[in-house]
Protein backbone atom coordinates (compact mmCIF):
# COMPACT_ATOMS: atom_id res chain seq x y z
CA UNK A 1 0.00 0.00 0.00
CA UNK A 2 1.58 3.04 -0.97
CA UNK A 3 1.19 5.91 1.78
CA UNK A 4 0.61 9.67 1.05
CA UNK A 5 3.52 10.88 -1.03
CA UNK A 6 5.42 13.92 0.72
CA UNK A 7 7.14 16.09 -1.41
CA UNK A 8 9.92 13.65 -3.04
CA UNK A 9 12.39 15.25 -5.13
CA UNK A 10 15.28 13.39 -7.31
CA UNK A 11 18.72 14.78 -7.84
CA UNK A 12 21.29 13.61 -8.93
CA UNK A 13 24.33 13.93 -7.12
CA UNK A 14 26.55 16.91 -7.95
CA UNK A 15 30.44 16.43 -7.28
CA UNK A 16 32.55 14.29 -4.93
CA UNK A 17 32.42 17.58 -2.21
CA UNK A 18 28.82 16.91 -2.24
CA UNK A 19 29.28 13.03 -2.23
CA UNK A 20 31.55 13.29 0.71
CA UNK A 21 29.38 15.96 2.65
CA UNK A 22 26.28 13.29 2.31
CA UNK A 23 28.19 9.82 3.09
CA UNK A 24 27.02 9.37 7.12
CA UNK A 25 23.58 9.90 5.44
CA UNK A 26 24.00 7.28 3.32
CA UNK A 27 25.39 5.04 4.91
CA UNK A 28 22.33 5.58 7.70
CA UNK A 29 20.40 4.16 4.55
CA UNK A 30 22.28 1.43 3.57
CA UNK A 31 22.25 -0.06 7.21
CA UNK A 32 18.38 0.36 7.45
CA UNK A 33 17.75 -1.24 4.21
CA UNK A 34 19.95 -4.30 5.03
CA UNK A 35 18.41 -4.86 8.80
CA UNK A 36 16.27 -7.48 7.35
CA UNK A 37 19.15 -9.37 5.32
CA UNK A 38 22.61 -8.27 6.84
CA UNK A 39 23.80 -11.02 4.99
CA UNK A 40 23.82 -8.86 1.87
CA UNK A 41 24.72 -5.65 3.43
CA UNK A 42 27.88 -3.91 4.77
CA UNK A 43 29.32 -5.04 7.79
CA UNK A 44 30.49 -1.62 9.24
CA UNK A 45 30.80 2.05 8.48
CA UNK A 46 34.32 2.03 7.06
CA UNK A 47 33.15 -0.81 4.55
CA UNK A 48 30.16 0.91 3.60
CA UNK A 49 32.10 4.19 2.98
CA UNK A 50 34.47 2.22 0.86
CA UNK A 51 31.20 0.87 -0.82
CA UNK A 52 29.29 3.73 -1.50
CA UNK A 53 32.76 5.56 -2.79
CA UNK A 54 33.12 2.56 -5.41
CA UNK A 55 29.25 2.67 -6.50
CA UNK A 56 29.51 7.07 -7.23
CA UNK A 57 32.66 6.49 -8.86
CA UNK A 58 31.75 3.41 -11.09
CA UNK A 59 29.00 6.42 -12.72
CA UNK A 60 29.25 9.72 -10.98
CA UNK A 61 26.33 10.65 -13.61
CA UNK A 62 23.90 7.44 -12.15
CA UNK A 63 23.99 8.22 -8.60
CA UNK A 64 20.60 9.87 -7.69
CA UNK A 65 18.78 10.87 -4.09
CA UNK A 66 15.46 10.97 -3.00
CA UNK A 67 14.61 13.91 -0.80
CA UNK A 68 11.60 13.90 1.38
CA UNK A 69 11.52 17.68 2.28
CA UNK A 70 14.93 18.20 2.89
CA UNK A 71 16.20 14.52 4.31
CA UNK A 72 17.44 11.97 2.03
CA UNK A 73 14.98 9.20 2.03
CA UNK A 74 17.19 7.28 -0.16
CA UNK A 75 19.41 6.69 -3.08
CA UNK A 76 20.06 4.48 -6.29
CA UNK A 77 23.84 3.65 -7.73
CA UNK A 78 23.09 2.68 -11.41
CA UNK A 79 25.50 2.16 -14.27
CA UNK A 80 25.14 3.03 -17.87
CA UNK A 81 28.28 1.27 -19.20
CA UNK A 82 27.78 -2.60 -17.40
CA UNK A 83 29.61 -5.30 -18.97
CA UNK A 84 26.89 -8.37 -18.62
CA UNK A 85 28.89 -11.15 -19.12
CA UNK A 86 26.38 -13.62 -18.91
CA UNK A 87 24.38 -12.25 -22.15
CA UNK A 88 27.42 -10.43 -23.61
CA UNK A 89 26.33 -6.80 -24.36
CA UNK A 90 26.32 -3.17 -22.25
CA UNK A 91 23.60 -3.17 -19.88
CA UNK A 92 22.40 -0.43 -17.35
CA UNK A 93 22.92 -1.77 -14.26
CA UNK A 94 21.71 -1.24 -10.97
CA UNK A 95 24.22 -1.84 -8.14
CA UNK A 96 22.35 -0.24 -5.00
CA UNK A 97 19.22 0.76 -4.22
CA UNK A 98 18.42 1.54 -0.64
CA UNK A 99 15.50 3.64 0.95
CA UNK A 100 15.37 4.14 4.41
CA UNK A 101 13.06 1.92 6.29
CA UNK A 102 10.89 5.12 8.01
CA UNK A 103 10.00 6.15 4.32
CA UNK A 104 8.75 2.96 3.36
CA UNK A 105 5.59 2.98 1.19
CA UNK A 106 5.89 5.96 -0.19
CA UNK A 107 6.87 5.43 -4.10
CA UNK A 108 10.39 6.39 -3.70
CA UNK A 109 11.97 2.96 -4.63
CA UNK A 110 9.80 3.04 -7.80
CA UNK A 111 10.62 6.68 -8.68
CA UNK A 112 14.28 5.98 -8.38
CA UNK A 113 13.97 2.67 -10.44
CA UNK A 114 12.45 5.14 -13.02
CA UNK A 115 15.05 8.00 -12.86
CA UNK A 116 17.65 4.69 -13.50
CA UNK A 117 15.86 3.10 -15.73
CA UNK A 118 15.57 6.22 -18.19
CA UNK A 119 19.58 7.46 -17.39
CA UNK A 120 19.77 3.62 -19.23
CA UNK A 121 17.61 4.88 -21.87
CA UNK A 122 19.57 8.12 -23.00
CA UNK A 123 22.58 6.21 -22.52
CA UNK A 124 21.13 4.06 -25.41
CA UNK A 125 20.69 0.47 -22.82
CA UNK A 126 17.96 -1.90 -24.47
CA UNK A 127 18.65 -4.49 -21.16
CA UNK A 128 18.65 -3.37 -17.48
CA UNK A 129 19.82 -5.44 -14.97
CA UNK A 130 20.62 -5.91 -11.15
CA UNK A 131 21.55 -8.65 -8.59
CA UNK A 132 19.36 -9.24 -5.24
CA UNK A 133 19.75 -11.51 -2.70
CA UNK A 134 18.16 -15.00 -3.24
CA UNK A 135 16.17 -14.88 0.34
CA UNK A 136 14.94 -11.32 -0.39
CA UNK A 137 11.31 -12.40 -1.68
CA UNK A 138 10.06 -8.43 -0.67
CA UNK A 139 12.70 -6.87 -2.87
CA UNK A 140 12.13 -9.37 -6.08
CA UNK A 141 8.55 -9.20 -5.92
CA UNK A 142 9.19 -5.47 -6.33
CA UNK A 143 11.91 -5.90 -8.90
CA UNK A 144 9.19 -8.39 -10.45
CA UNK A 145 6.13 -5.93 -10.25
CA UNK A 146 8.72 -3.18 -12.58
CA UNK A 147 9.38 -5.79 -15.67
CA UNK A 148 12.10 -7.10 -14.02
CA UNK A 149 12.46 -11.27 -15.31
CA UNK A 150 14.85 -13.94 -13.11
CA UNK A 151 17.68 -15.31 -14.63
CA UNK A 152 20.89 -16.81 -13.11
CA UNK A 153 21.61 -17.61 -9.45
CA UNK A 154 25.08 -17.55 -8.75
CA UNK A 155 25.23 -18.31 -4.79
CA UNK A 156 23.41 -16.08 -2.92
CA UNK A 157 22.47 -13.65 -5.36
CA UNK A 158 19.62 -13.66 -8.23
CA UNK A 159 20.48 -12.28 -11.66
CA UNK A 160 17.21 -10.31 -12.57
CA UNK A 161 16.91 -8.34 -15.88
CA UNK A 162 14.69 -6.09 -18.07
CA UNK A 163 14.16 -5.37 -21.23
CA UNK A 164 13.73 -1.46 -22.04
CA UNK A 165 13.63 -1.39 -25.94
CA UNK A 166 16.13 0.80 -28.41
CA UNK A 167 19.50 0.01 -29.60
CA UNK A 168 22.70 -1.36 -27.37
CA UNK A 169 25.41 -0.39 -28.62
CA UNK A 170 29.14 -1.58 -27.12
Amino acid sequence: MIRKMANVVIKKVEGENEFQHIIPRLTEILFSAYQEFPEYGVENEAEAERYLWWLYRADPDGMFLAYVEDEIAGFIASHSQWWDKYIGVFVGEIHEISVDSAFHGMGIGSRLMKVAEDYFVENKRTVAGLWVGVKNDTAIRFYEKRGYVRAEVRGPWLRMRKYLGGVTGG
